[in-house]
């Protein structure tokens, strides 16, 4: 079996748990915020929400639709949110790589998902940068407008800490399969550049259910057995 054979047979059968983990229902989430509250004191957070970007060679068509003028790179873009267990419970995409935060959130359709979740419930958030600012259920540091009291400088302070901390996780992704970094061999229409990611992510969930990592350490919360991340029980 080929490589490219392998990754799309992982896709089909792991793709649903990768994009939305069926965890990460109302108790699910609810648990998640719990144990963030018991161990960082960030009150109703459940989850961090960031994007990322994967660069590939500069396509010979359509250059300017996979060009980021932020990163200076062509690219393909991916949205992921993770648990303070380690894990990266949703990641959808390849978005191309002019798509900003913003619009990754709203293609997603992450706010219709949370609604229904929410509805008629207490709700609880995710954390991300001020890209987020307008986002459904989504809260980011207090933008300094005017001078912040010293509550409000400690709720920015410990929001940002635990975000630097769970980026952690999305780094692990890269280290562990280092493959995504080579930009030359990652060339539109010829290989399947999102799945060598996605891929990437479900394998290092894997990893993590097995040994943890220093987030899940931070907090003290088990990730889910491999079995159970994986659907077998």
């Amino acid at each position: 079996m080929t490589f490219t054979a392998i990754l799309l047979h992982l896709h089909r059968r792991y793709h649903a748990i990768v994009e939305w983990h069926p965890y990460l229902d109302y108790d699910g989430i609810r648990s998640y915020a719990e144990a963030l509250t018991k161990s960082a004191n960030t009150v109703e957070i459940w989850g961090f929400i960031d994007g990322t970007s994967r660069p590939i060679c500069r396509p010979g068509e359509d250059q300017e639709v996979f060009y980021s003028g932020y990163k200076k790179i062509h690219g393909i873009k991916f949205q992921g949110i993770a648990t303070p267990d380690g894990l990266i419970m949703s990641c959808s995409g390849p978005y191309s790589g002019r798509t900003n935060d913003l619009r990754m959130f709203q293609r997603s359709r992450l706010e219709e998902r949370l609604r229904r979740l929410f509805d008629g419930r207490t709700p609880y958030y995710l954390f991300g940068d001020s890209a987020y600012q307008s986002c459904y259920k989504v809260r980011t540091p207090l933008r300094r407008y005017r001078q912040l009291s010293a509550q409000e400088l400690r709720y920015n302070q410990l929001l940002s800490s635990d975000r630097i901390s769970v980026e952690q996780v999305f780094g692990r992704v890269l280290q562990q399969w280092h493959f995504n970094c080579l930009k030359s061999l990652h060339k539109l229409g010829l290989s399947p550049i999102g799945l060598h990611y996605t891929v990437a992510v479900l394998l290092t969930n894997c990893y993590t259910c097995l040994h943890g990592n220093a987030v899940s350490s931070r907090y003290g919360i088990q990730p889910l057995p491999l079995e159970q991340y994986l659907g077998s029980i």
